[in-house]
């Protein structure tokens, strides 16, 4: 009989515990109504059983947590910091403080301010995810560009402050802003680009900051991750991003600004990142960014970079594009690079480029490309694709097209082939590249073009 009255009144002191604790927690239940809570509710609970303000549930969350983060008016958030005032520098288990769910929730103006002046130190402490406050506001979609001004303007040091994925505030407002391909499905509401050009000439540094490799396998800047995101996936505001982050790198005053910070050209990052599978995607991109960047910065970028046409060519850029370039960068065909090489030389290596069978479009690139460049090449050109032809065993279609061509290029000494610095006869260099297996159809070509190959003097 002792035992069973025992367990009874362990029960009952349970129950009882429970019914307590739920009574104490009826605030918070109250609160988490948002803009139901009014003030003459909270202050007849609070009257009731004043503890209640202190008191967490079970994820350590007071209700001036819930009140910041469900809407409630700034009457109830008031009266709930000055019933408890340290409640503003608690935080929860998720390390999270009050001003973190007002800037993360899209609380109204007032209240943002508010908590914001009430305990500015909150702006300095990391909650979930190691974001700080303005982390936070700045990927809230519901935030309002005054609070976003507001809060960074209370701590702009937190705009060169990294959450735990290595990201800036800029990143996660980016994320936020560009419209992927799961917001297509969702429909959810994104970040207004005004809030991403603000956070952006606030701290113009942050554009050239490398986002850690974690979207894309790549450590990119701004600009290099939204490129990433267009030649996937081509929306509408996709480009008007994009527009707006090249206004950023190449300021319209100033386009060679930020030229020398760039680790990369733009454009060669576009043909280094092609999109295999939809070659006019990247074309089109790459017009679209050429189109943006002012010829100021194209001229600056040219002295410090090597030509673009080579570049271009040398990574098997698409017809599209390397029409695009002999239109707009015509002298470029006859320069060479540091190498000595010339696009002719890039565009003989495509044909010799061996190519599975879905890309088998590419080899009728490839011709393309090689005719156009050929037209285009002077003497000099000409003699080095010579070169180049025979020591990559050319077929004979292409030899003799390089031949006909221009015949007067190949007139008297400067029928030759060049070997580290050596004059060597076309015959004797095409009798040392083609192997035995090959075709004798170039020895014989040549032969029959020039006897005089023959002779042992030569």
């Amino acid at each position: 009989m002792k035992k069973k009255s025992q367990e009874t009144k362990t029960q009952k002191s349970k129950s009882q515990k429970r019914r307590d604790r739920r009574e104490r927690l009826l605030l918070h239940q109250l609160v988490r109504s948002g803009a139901a809570a009014t003030l003459a509710k909270v202050m007849h609970l609070v009257q009731k059983n004043p503890a209640c303000v202190k008191e967490r549930d079970a994820t350590g969350h007071l209700a001036l947590h819930y009140a910041c983060s469900r809407g409630a008016p700034l009457s109830v958030v008031k009266f709930l910091a000055e019933q408890y005032p340290e409640g503003l520098a608690v935080a929860n288990d998720y390390k999270a403080l009050p001003v973190h769910y007002a800037c993360d929730r899209a609380a109204p103006l007032d209240v943002v301010k508010f908590v914001v002046d009430a305990y500015p130190k909150g702006l300095e402490q990391k909650g979930f995810f190691g974001n700080l406050p303005v982390h936070c506001i700045v990927a809230c979609p519901g935030a309002s560009q005054e609070a976003i001004e507001y809060v960074v303007d209370a701590y702009p040091n937190g705009l060169m402050t990294e959450n735990i994925d290595g990201w800036l505030p800029l990143h996660q407002c980016w994320m936020k802003t560009v419209s992927h391909r799961h917001d297509i499905f969702t429909q959810r509401v994104v970040m207004p680009l005004e809030c991403l050009m603000y956070l952006a000439e606030e701290n113009p540094d942050a554009l050239f900051y490398k986002m850690p490799p974690a979207l894309n396998g790549g450590s990119y800047n701004l600009l290099e991750n939204q490129i990433w995101f267009e030649r996937r996936w081509r929306f509408p505001k996709g480009a008007q991003i994009l527009s707006s982050l090249l206004k950023l790198f190449f300021p319209p005053s100033d386009p060679c600004k930020y030229i020398e910070r760039l680790p990369r050209d733009p454009l060669r990052f576009i043909i280094k990142k092609k999109v295999i599978w939809d070659y006019s995607a990247t074309a089109e991109l790459f017009m679209d960014v050429y189109k943006s960047i002012p010829s100021v910065a194209h001229q600056k970028m040219e002295e410090t970079m090597e030509p673009l046409m080579h570049y271009a060519l040398e990574m098997r850029a698409s017809l599209q594009i390397i029409d695009h370039l002999t239109v707009e960068r015509p002298h470029e065909v006859h320069l060479a690079d540091k190498g000595g090489r010339y696009p002719l030389d890039f565009a003989i290596r495509q044909l010799q480029t061996k190519c599975r069978e879905p890309q088998i479009n590419r080899i009728k690139e490839s011709k393309k490309i090689f005719q156009q460049i050929l037209e285009l090449s002077g003497p000099e050109a000409l003699r080095k694709g010579l070169t180049t032809a025979l020591s990559r065993r050319a077929p004979l279609s292409v030899v003799q097209t390089l031949l006909q061509h221009k015949p007067e290029a190949f007139e008297g000494d400067h029928f030759v082939c060049w070997d580290e610095g050596e004059k060597i006869m076309p015959v004797h260099w095409a009798a040392c590249c083609y192997k035995k297996q090959d075709k004798p159809d170039v020895l014989f070509y040549l032969l029959l073009r020039d006897p005089s190959a023959l002779c042992p003097q030569c």
